[in-house]
């Protein structure tokens, strides 16, 4: 019994005019593999760990700050037919002999029922909260139940409302045609009625729906049909959360950076190299030389010669540190710019009092 993920969007770069990591880009820049590369690495998986970074996605749009977005779905490995090797705790239940169970969850609930596959049976799972019953989902039959919510709708229905339905799948036997398991998933937004991966039913909460969709804490049984077993198991399928790494670095292609940090400064991968460069207060960003191997050297900068490597070097520095370069020469540039425009006013004004002195002259004359 497990769980896995799969990936349902993906998006490596910025969208347009986003200024999340610190840079606008006009126009999206995202990269085509986004989505192939997250199901390539994470659809299957119990968990997953992507960084965000262009040796793995390849490059949208150079020299700008990029980063990673992805939603997905976890989907559950449905039980085995043998209910004594499946991994779950079955408790057996049946018209003379209730089962009640406590129950805490993190994630989505599910109820697994194991009914007989001969024979029609009605039952009914009750699923209680803190102080009071939140819901039930009760079936008649193979083909026709109703979903119950506490102080629901018009209250009119034992301090609630029901909502009836019909299944018009069949039900399928598990393997060896003696037994069916049906499974019943709830989270705040809805619950569904599923069969070897077959949704039955399903039902979306909204805010007329009183308390179906809050957590349960107990959930219990209630058989009508004589002579028949029935099992319960309950699994609790925690939320599964994606770690996505921030790319903190910006690679400029055909760039360098001058002298190299004290200490060891050249590393077989770039991983180890950025790494190693977070720890130092010497290094100013990452110079990749082809002429040596390719290795990662660490330099001091913090000055990057953009654009103008004889040797096709690549080179990182942190966005962080680079917007905060290229924004403090914004910064000079508009104060010498200002001081242009002051020392011209000066001048012009200098200008208009030789002028007006000159003809103030020819009028005394």
């Amino acid at each position: 019994m497990g769980f896995t993920l799969m990936i349902t969007r993906a998006a490596y770069g910025v969208y347009s005019n986003d200024n999340t990591c610190g840079r606008t880009y006009d126009g999206d820049c995202l990269a085509e593999t986004s989505l192939e590369v997250m199901q390539g690495l994470c659809n299957g998986e119990s968990s997953c760990s992507v960084e965000a970074a262009n040796s793995v996605f390849g490059d949208p749009c150079r020299g700008t700050a990029k980063y990673l977005t992805a939603t997905w779905t976890c989907e559950i490995v449905e039980p085995d037919v043998d209910t004594s090797s499946d991994g779950l705790d079955w408790n057996i239940f049946s018209m003379a002999q209730q089962a009640a169970l406590p129950v805490s969850f993190d994630g989505e609930e599910r109820y697994f029922v194991s009914v007989p596959c001969s024979t029609d049976v009605w039952f009914k799972l009750f699923l209680f909260g803190e102080d009071s019953q939140n819901s039930h989902v009760e079936l008649f039959s193979k083909t026709a139940g109703n979903i119950y919510c506490h102080d629901a709708g018009s209250r009119s229905w034992w301090g609630g409302a029901k909502t009836d339905f019909n299944i018009d799948q069949a039900m399928q036997c598990e393997d060896g045609d003696t037994r069916i398991i049906l499974i019943v998933e709830q989270t705040s937004d809805f619950i569904a009625i599923k069969n070897r991966g077959t949704t039955l039913y399903s039902q979306t909460f909204g805010a007329d729906d009183g308390d179906c969709g809050k957590a349960t804490t107990r959930v219990t049984t209630q058989v009508w049909t004589d002579d028949v077993e029935l099992f319960l198991a309950v699994l609790n399928v925690p939320i599964i959360e994606v770690e996505i790494q921030e790319d903190i670095w910006c690679e400029y292609q055909d760039s360098y950076l001058y002298t190299y940090s004290s200490g060891t400064s050249s590393y077989d991968d770039l991983a180890s190299a950025k790494a190693a460069c977070l720890e130092r207060d010497d290094c100013g960003g990452i110079t990749q030389e082809p002429y040596n191997d390719n290795r990662y050297t660490l330099r001091v900068g913090p000055e990057l010669y953009e654009g103008v490597s004889p040797t096709d070097e690549i080179s990182w520095v942190t966005c962080e540190a680079e917007l905060l370069k290229r924004n403090d020469k914004e910064e000079l540039n508009d104060t010498e710019e200002l001081k242009d425009k002051e020392e011209l006013k000066d001048k012009e004004e200098l200008k208009d009092k030789i002028v007006k002195r000159t003809n103030r002259s020819k009028f005394s004359v």
